[in-house]
């Protein structure tokens, strides 16, 4: 779809969408970190054996939800990658105009809004970016980046603006390799 001009087919072949048939689609708003979780209908539930948990089977998000509370609960499970530190390359940040800074309210963090690359200045020296589940680290902006050996304490726990950047939480371990940090 071509979002500038709302056409699903920029050569004109297919007309636009409309709201103009069928029923107007539901608006949320949030005004607070949210995940939109979608489901082939309404959600549902199949009892988890053993458990007072139930999961919803209509859905790729892990939605749980406690019977006896009638609260709901979406999972993020951890995965564990293998990465080469000699292949693991940063796609250069590309920037809005200058990059533009916002401080994190209690802490000493930075980081940068305009750009789609969650990337955090803990000083004048130190950048961390996060791209594909791996943490890289630069002494500037503009590199050169490097497969990040540690993750400063201060960026976790996860501060809550930076979760609407959309900074994944990824950690860092090193096992059964010589050399490095564990």
């Amino acid at each position: 779809m071509d979002l500038l001009e709302g056409k699903a087919d920029p050569e004109g072949k297919i007309p636009p969408p409309s709201l103009t048939k069928g029923t107007v689609p539901v608006v949320y708003t949030a005004t607070t970190p949210t995940e939109l979780i979608v489901t082939e209908g309404a959600p549902k539930f199949v009892a988890v054996t053993g458990t007072a948990l139930e999961y919803a089977e209509n859905t790729t998000g892990h939605v749980f939800k406690h019977t006896s509370e009638n609260k709901l609960y979406a999972a993020h499970i951890p995965q564990t990658a293998t990465v080469s530190r000699q292949d693991a390359k940063l796609n250069p940040p590309r920037f809005d105009g200058d990059p533009v800074f916002k401080s994190l309210e209690g802490t000493s963090l930075e980081y940068v809004i305009n750009t789609a690359t969650p990337i955090i200045r803990v000083d004048d020296k130190s950048f961390y970016a996060v791209e594909n589940g791996v943490w890289f680290k630069a002494a500037s902006l503009n590199g050169p980046w490097s497969v990040a050996d540690s993750v400063p304490a201060a960026i976790y726990p996860r501060h809550p603006s930076l979760a609407t950047r959309h900074l994944p939480l990824v950690t860092l371990s090193f096992t059964g390799l010589s050399g490095l940090p564990s």
